[in-house]
């Protein structure tokens, strides 16, 4: 259940997919992130990571209820880590059990990874450049961004479902590879008083 309407219907949303959280400064898209993270902290088989590359202000709620990622550096350390430790290891997991896809448990949670301002990820990737090592040709810069892709698009069958949320849905705000991901679309209007 995420909530109820004044009429007392029940809203509910599957969070085992890849969510869009689309609308304007103020629009309510925090509050939707909030109601989605509070049932995930709350889960005894899901695990909740904030990516808030904001400062981390609004993700400070979350203090030990999330992992929280707070910097460039951070979220393209904490990609690295899914590619290359944590989807190996649930790989081999699903291969063990001899299914092909994540089913949750205690001692097998799934990730659920909310991103918020997804525009401030992708610029932020789009510009990282790794340090140069002396002697070596520089880096080549947005190298991560391939691997963000990668991993929205490979997370859901190994139970890492991610939770996007953008103000403006432009295509350098919020690129082909990861809307062509996303399964669920909440838009949020904010309504001016006269």
């Amino acid at each position: 259940l995420l909530a109820k309407t004044p009429f007392g219907d029940r809203i509910e949303l599957d969070l085992k997919q890849r969510i869009g959280v689309l609308g304007a400064s103020g629009s309510g898209k925090s509050c939707v992130q909030r109601l989605i993270g509070a049932h995930v902290a709350q889960a005894v088989d899901a695990d909740l990571e904030i990516w808030d590359l904001k400062f981390g202000m609004e993700s400070q709620h979350y203090e030990g209820k999330a992992h929280r990622v707070t910097s460039v550096d951070a979220a393209v350390g904490r990609v690295d880590w899914l590619l290359n430790v944590e989807f190996p290891r649930r790989a081999e997991k699903l291969k063990e059990r001899g299914v092909s896809e994540w089913k949750e448990t205690p001692w097998d949670a799934a990730r659920v990874i909310i991103i918020d301002e997804g525009n401030v990820v992708i610029r932020g990737f789009g510009d990282w450049q790794p340090e140069k090592v002396e002697g070596e040709p520089a880096p080549a810069r947005g190298g991560p961004l391939k691997d963000l892709f990668r991993a929205v698009e490979q997370g859901r069958a190994l139970g890492v479902y991610f939770v996007w949320a953008t103000q403006f849905p432009k295509a350098t705000n919020l690129p082909t590879e990861i809307r062509s991901q996303l399964n669920v679309w909440s838009f949020w209007l904010h309504a001016v008083g006269t």
